[in-house]
């Protein structure tokens, strides 16, 4: 048996709406939060996943290209540190094929490096070329001698 007891009704209904209330803000709290934080994110300029693997892949390229550089520059650095085909030789012309001889091993021997051995010309000089510090090549010649030429093959 039910008793209609209009207070108690009134406090229910009161209890009910109370929750709703509550209910409803809860919701509206949550999605005020939910749109605050897309603000925030959205203002830090994040980028998304296809930004950033194109990202990553131009930066690979980048240093895959940067070692092919750094190798060129390696090797035209190597082909310019010392004395190169066609670059100009000093002469020096000594007294005989002995002091070419003499003189190249006496250079050799004080660190400078040696370019070209002795050898004996078509024309008839016996000569050579050491390099010296700064990469400048110097010939050591001596005289012709006739009796020592022979015709180019």
């Amino acid at each position: 048996m039910q008793s209609e007891n209009k207070m108690f009704d009134d406090f229910v209904k009161m209890v009910n709406g109370f929750a709703g209330t509550m209910a409803g803000m809860g919701r509206e709290a949550e999605s005020s939060a939910r749109e605050k934080f897309r603000e925030w994110v959205g203002g830090q300029d994040f980028v998304g996943r296809d930004e950033f693997e194109a990202v990553k892949a131009m930066a690979a390229a980048a240093r895959d290209e940067n070692e092919i550089l750094k190798a060129r520059i390696a090797a035209l650095e190597a082909k310019t540190a010392g004395p190169t085909a066609g670059s100009t030789v000093i002469d020096l012309n000594l007294p005989s094929r002995q002091a070419v001889d003499e003189s190249h091993a006496r250079l050799c021997a004080a660190g400078y490096a040696n370019s070209v051995e002795p050898w004996d010309t078509f024309f008839g000089a016996r000569y050579a070329i050491i390099c010296d510090q700064d990469g400048h090549r110097v010939g050591l010649k001596s005289p012709q001698d006739p009796s020592r030429s022979y015709p180019l093959q």
